[in-house]
């Protein structure tokens, strides 16, 4: 679940956009409602799933950083992953003010027991690896949907973070392989999705980049003929390898 305030105000601004007939000044109030019935459901019917936020680090948000960890606490979340704005592009006070506040959130988390929620920093949040390369060419979105998706708060679904944010109205149609509202189910938009969208790779998040790379290597093995049993990702085929492959 995408929240990165407990500020009602700031998480209406950030999840809707300036048209005022959308959104509500109690959306936050409503969402924390929403969660708490879903991790009940959840201990009820299915422990072994796991709920969390995917909370983005903005500098408009780094006072939210201690709150969204009590929060986690408070309604009984599984974990939360901080990661940074992806899409943006700061000067260096900026990222040292934000490295601060990471490090004081990192020594916050560390005082929680076993029994709470897991909190993790992402890698990905440190500018200097190889996620903020500028990387070239495209990602076909349709693709990361077999292992991913995200969903506005309007039912837009869409494969990649970057079609996730509901006040980039054009953005998120664009991105989107459908909606799901009284006539669409989820499970629908699996099934006929009503685009292939493209994205340039430097607009994709860690994640995707490297799911966007495995995928991309798994088609060029197809080719080779290599099978999914030498992936170091499908482990579950390995006894499957051919022994022409395994060396004596």
């Amino acid at each position: 679940i995408s929240l990165s305030t407990t500020d009602e105000d700031q998480y209406h601004r950030i999840c809707f956009d300036s048209n005022a007939s959308r959104g509500t000044g109690n959306a936050l109030k409503f969402l924390k409602i929403h969660i708490k019935e879903l991790i009940d459901k959840k201990n009820r019917q299915e422990k072994n799933c796991k709920i969390g936020f995917n909370s983005i680090i903005f500098p408009s948000n780094l006072d939210q950083i201690k709150k969204l960890i009590d929060l986690a606490v408070e309604i009984d979340l599984d974990y939360i992953d901080f990661k940074p704005d992806y899409f943006s592009v700061y000067d260096k006070k900026t990222d040292e003010k934000i490295a601060e506040k990471v490090e004081e959130g990192i020594a916050y988390s560390k005082r929680l027991g076993p029994e709470f929620p897991y909190i993790n920093f992402t890698n990905s949040i440190n500018r200097k690896n190889l996620y903020w390369n500028d990387w070239k060419g495209y990602c076909d979105c349709l693709k990361q949907s077999d292992y991913k998706l995200f969903i506005t708060p309007y039912g837009e679904c869409s494969p990649v973070h970057y079609g996730a944010f509901p006040d980039k109205t054009s953005d998120t149609v664009k991105y989107s392989i459908g909606k799901i509202d009284d006539n669409n189910s989820f499970f629908d938009v699996l099934a006929k999705p009503v685009q292939s969208p493209k994205l340039e790779l430097k607009k994709l998040n860690p994640f995707e980049l490297m799911l966007n790379l495995e995928i991309q290597r798994e088609e060029d093995d197809k080719k080779y003929g290599i099978p999914l049993s030498c992936s170091p990702y499908h482990t579950s085929f390995r006894n499957s390898i051919p022994e022409a492959i395994i060396p004596p």
